[in-house]
């Protein structure tokens, strides 16, 4: 959640309001920084304690300061620039509802990070090479990585997705929906197959 969720993206705490309820803030510099590792926040008390004697601390390594540097100035980024998270925003709610006009179940994904569930190892690896031939580069998650029956393709939303990206997302994936039965790339409901609607 951290760069994402949240006033400012300050993360999932912030997003719950829960800024005061909670003792130990945890986020990755590598996802929203565009760095390496990671932090944890709290009172200067538990830090230290923290610092002192956590295993994480006392045998691994700090980042390098040219990681530190990236990942304090994409804070700095995050502080004075909003429209970069507005935009991710807007983009991700023109995404979701693209994929909803297809059909597509998203798992109920409400970030920026959205599945698309199909069911089955078979039917993903069709879906993700359709996309691939129209361009779109995605990630498959099948079983064991997701409970049997949820095999997805792996998709996310950037605010540096333009609109001309976001339309020719939108092709690929109705191009993916109506291949033909020899290709079955279909939505499960229950336990038929059903062809996801583009009408």
């Amino acid at each position: 959640g951290f760069g994402v969720l949240g006033r400012q993206g300050r993360g999932t705490v912030d997003h719950f309001r829960l800024n005061d309820k909670v003792d130990i803030v945890c986020g990755s510099l590598s996802k929203s920084l565009a760095s390496t590792g990671g932090f944890v926040a709290g009172s200067r008390d538990l830090i230290e304690y923290l610092r002192t004697n956590s295993k994480q601390t006392l045998f691994s390594a700090a980042i390098s300061p040219s990681m530190a540097a990236v990942a304090s100035a994409s804070l700095d980024v995050m502080q004075t620039e909003p429209q970069h998270l507005e935009r991710l925003w807007r983009n991700t709610r023109r995404y979701r509802e693209m994929l909803k006009g297809l059909g597509l179940d998203t798992w109920g994904s409400e970030t920026p990070a959205v599945p698309i569930v199909l069911g089955s190892k078979e039917l993903v690896y069709r879906f993700w090479q359709a996309l691939l031939e129209k361009g779109v580069f995605t990630v498959m998650s099948i079983t064991p990585a997701v409970p049997p029956g949820k095999d997805l393709i792996r998709t996310a939303v950037s605010a540096l997705h333009s609109d001309e990206d976001l339309e020719k997302i939108a092709a690929a994936m109705a191009y993916a929906v109506k291949q033909p039965a020899s290709s079955p790339i279909c939505a499960i409901s229950g336990r038929r197959q059903t062809w996801p609607s583009i009408e």
